[in-house]
């Protein structure tokens, strides 16, 4: 049990720390960056979403496949979007790959704490629709951030 409320702090502390970083895109980027992040979490997600999340002892194939379209929605809305969200096509296909990655990673690590939180049960307890979608998204935050913070830096 305490290696299950060790995993628990960390999963904690990673969602605080994301979350932070969805503050500093509101207050540092005003050219539509925070709007671009929205479309890009949500294109990536909604593959992964249709074919299902990554579970230990299931299938892998699909939710692979998931994620691999997830990347290439989220990198064509990138290249789409970029220029309205202030950064270049280029930048805002790095930008989707990034949050594309990110939302992969981070339903992972939520399905993971859910896991630990339900000592081995079925039923997920405790995780409505609203945190299972929005847990990814906000952990991909910071990569995009310090991506975007990087690249639209001028030297």
């Amino acid at each position: 049990m305490l290696e299950s409320a060790g995993r628990l702090l960390i999963g904690t502390i990673a969602f605080v720390f994301c979350a932070a970083h969805l503050g500093l895109m509101v207050q540092n980027l005003n050219r539509g960056e925070i709007e671009l992040f929205g479309v890009l979490a949500i294109g990536s997600e909604l593959p992964q979403r249709l074919t299902g999340r990554f579970r230990p002892g299931e299938d892998f194939v699909r939710p692979l496949v998931g994620s691999a379209l997830g990347a290439a929605l989220a990198l064509g809305l990138g290249v789409l979007l970029g220029p309205l969200g202030g950064v270049t096509g280029r930048e805002g296909a790095v930008a989707g790959l990034l949050v594309a990655v990110g939302t992969a990673g981070g339903a992972l690590l939520a399905e993971a704490v859910a896991q630990d939180l339900n000592w081995g049960r079925r039923l997920p307890v405790g995780r409505g629709a609203f945190l299972d979608r929005t847990l990814p998204a906000i952990l991909a935050a910071p990569a995009f951030f310090h991506y975007l913070t990087c690249a639209t830096s001028t030297p």
